[in-house]
């Protein structure tokens, strides 16, 4: 890739930046790794499941020691609660509380349904190019993130 094209997209990436910061303020101890296992949780909740750790870190692609120091957070916060499996007493199971789903509802379905309305115009070929090529530069950097 020559220097130019390199710039240009160190400059995407920035623009990147400045709409993730148009982000709705979240309350109080909570952040976006919060939102992100709400969803999951949710997510998988919907699908049917009894939720473990295990699904956790398998929707959202992360090592279950990590999520498991999220998911201790957000019980303190009250965002989650867990609870025994009730033909296995050594699996915990991960459920939303009352709370976890208000946050869930503003933060993620209220908002990114106005957003993806904004968004309708956009050609979803250049979407799904645009977020494929995010993931791979992402990947390709990824040997300077240990300097």
């Amino acid at each position: 890739m020559d220097i130019q094209t390199t710039k240009e997209v160190i400059d995407a990436f920035y623009k990147a930046k400045r709409v993730w910061e148009r982000l709705p303020e979240l309350p109080e101890g909570i952040v976006s790794s919060h939102i992100h296992a709400l969803d999951a949780i949710v997510a998988l909740t919907r699908e049917g499941r009894d939720v473990c750790v295990s699904d956790i870190s398998s929707r959202l692609k992360l090592p279950r020691p990590g999520v498991t120091r999220t998911l201790n957070h957000m019980e303190e916060l009250h965002l989650i609660e867990r609870y025994g499996d009730s033909k296995d007493r050594r699996v915990t199971h991960i459920r939303a509380t009352d709370r976890g789903m208000q946050i869930y509802r503003k933060y993620v379905e209220e908002y990114f349904t106005a957003l993806s309305e904004k968004m309708r115009t956009l050609n979803p070929e250049n979407i799904r190019t645009m977020i494929d090529t995010i993931y791979a530069v992402s990947d390709a950097l990824k040997e300077d993130e240990s300097r």
